[in-house]
């Protein structure tokens, strides 16, 4: 029998790394980026919102409380391009110049 780290270690470390990374996302962008698993990834953001290592404010999963009042709205469109191209991504990370 596994265990739920087995299960959803990788998803739930991607999660993190993710939402750290773009400081906010909607539950809908975190669907797409991680596709055909939308039930884990539900899961997860449910189970990390009760841990406290995320927050659910407003509609946006976010890194820390205070995220949620200093949105980048550019950085947030911007996750909506990637994805909408997640299937041909090997790797996204946020910086000054996308790649």
């Amino acid at each position: 029998m596994k265990t739920r780290e087995q299960i959803y270690g990788q998803e739930a470390t991607s999660i993190l790394r993710d939402i750290t990374m773009y400081r906010a996302l909607t539950e809908e962008q975190l669907l797409r980026l991680y596709p055909g698993k939308r039930g884990k990834v539900q899961n997860l953001l449910s189970y990390l919102t009760k841990q406290g290592r995320i927050w659910h404010i407003d509609g946006l999963y976010c890194a820390a409380p205070e995220c949620a009042e200093d949105v980048d709205k550019g950085l947030l469109a911007s996750v909506w391009v990637l994805a909408d191209f997640i299937d041909r991504v090997e790797f996204h990370s946020v910086g000054d110049f996308p790649a």
